[in-house]
């Protein structure tokens, strides 16, 4: 999934809860709040294990966004979403950089930042196109649906990774 953009935000919190601008301004601003929060008591032992907690918490803070028609209900899923989001990120982001070779830093952290930055575009147009059939709320608990899946997978080899990456 990787975060939203803007115009995503804007016609979700238009169709969710009619009202735009209040509704994408608390919308966004509680996701804003739920990610400083993580920066302020995240911590940073046992990455892997943050990365999928990251991930699992995103995919639920999403499943109940579609699942809501109330604004503060969505505003607390928002959070939570800003929250984990952030933890998968850092955690992944952290991650890559304790496993690359000092010489190779730089580079790998600049594909990572193209593939973190550039693939929410990608799935922008994929899930807009998706979201013509079955809704903007199919389209998100599809993209959420998969991520599960995703992770459900990865984390058969979670210790693996661990012993990669931690180690």
């Amino acid at each position: 999934m990787g975060g939203t953009s803007d115009a995503s935000w804007a016609q979700y919190s238009t169709s969710l809860r009619g009202v735009l601008s209040e509704a994408l301004a608390i919308s966004s601003g509680s996701e804003g709040v739920g990610g400083a929060v993580h920066v302020l008591y995240g911590s940073a032992a046992g990455l892997t294990a943050t990365a999928f907690t990251g991930l699992f918490g995103l995919v639920a803070s999403t499943f109940g966004l579609v699942a809501t028609d109330r604004l503060w209900v969505g505003v607390i899923f928002c959070a939570l979403s800003g929250y984990t989001l952030n933890t998968l990120s850092v955690s992944v982001q952290a991650l890559v950089q304790s496993a690359v070779d000092d010489g190779l830093r730089a580079r790998v952290m600049s594909l990572y930042t193209l593939v973190y930055r550039g693939t929410p575009a990608l799935g922008a147009l994929v899930f807009g196109g998706i979201a013509e059939w079955t809704g903007l709320r199919g389209s998100y608990a599809l993209a959420a649906a998969i991520s599960l899946v995703a992770g459900l997978w990865l984390l058969k080899g979670r210790a693996s990774m661990k012993e990669a990456l931690e180690n």
